[in-house]
């Protein structure tokens, strides 16, 4: 599709299928993208430093027009086309969280760290793409979510549909179904820490055995 050639190449590439209903909301999110790229900072006062791009920017994050996965579902698109261009590629997969002031809980975050400690936010598990080399290609699949106000359970015992760990699994199957839908034929080896269930990665291999005729491998972190 036709894209603003004062754009940043990359961002041209990363929201290419990008779809939000309307076409200014999609100007809009290359827009943000790139001053982003361009000017990098930790907070949207910093980044959009013009009170009308600013107020604009709120605007958008704040729209419930759309849903942010459409944001994700398009970078990870973009992560898979630049994934088929090689024959093999490096998926890292790990857990983190976002610290966020929730002192009303009105904010749709959660628990983070342990219930003792107080701290609020969301968690987040990503599945970054690289070559062989350490380059990387993009965020090949991640999901956002908020822990549950009490604890639930025993671990051991819980099914890994009740579990957090079930994303891992998640997000491998998410990537490998996008390098499915574009007959993509490269080569993954993945690496994630311990926290991954050993027995739910012998199935993933399993089920990518049969669909894509073997993979090169998991690596455990310490």
């Amino acid at each position: 599709m036709g894209m603003d050639e004062s754009l940043d190449r990359w961002v041209c590439e990363e929201f290419d299928s990008l779809d939000l209903g309307h076409g200014a909301r999609n100007k809009r999110a290359r827009l943000m993208l790139d001053r982003m790229v361009r000017h990098p900072a930790g907070t949207l006062a910093q980044t959009f430093a013009h009170p009308a791009e600013r107020e604009g920017a709120y605007r958008f994050v704040e729209s419930k027009s759309f849903s942010w996965t459409l944001l994700a579902e398009a970078s990870h698109q973009a992560c898979a086309r630049r994934c088929a261009l090689l024959d093999e590629v490096l998926v890292v997969l790990d857990g983190s969280s976002y610290r966020h002031s929730d002192s009303a809980h009105d904010d749709g975050g959660g628990p983070i760290g342990s219930h003792r400690n107080g701290a609020r936010g969301l968690k987040i598990m990503a599945a970054i793409a690289m070559t062989m080399a350490g380059v990387p290609l993009g965020v090949a699949a991640h999901h956002l979510w908020a822990r549950a106000e009490q604890p639930v359970g025993d671990h051991v015992r819980r099914a890994l549909a009740d579990k957090e760990s079930r994303h891992w699994v998640e997000l491998q199957r998410r990537f490998e179904q996008g390098l499915t839908d574009i007959e993509a034929r490269c080569r993954v080896s993945y690496v994630m820490d311990a926290e991954a269930d050993a027995l739910h990665k012998e199935d993933l291999i399993h089920e990518h055995d049969q669909r894509h005729g073997g993979i090169e491998g998991f690596a455990e972190g310490a």
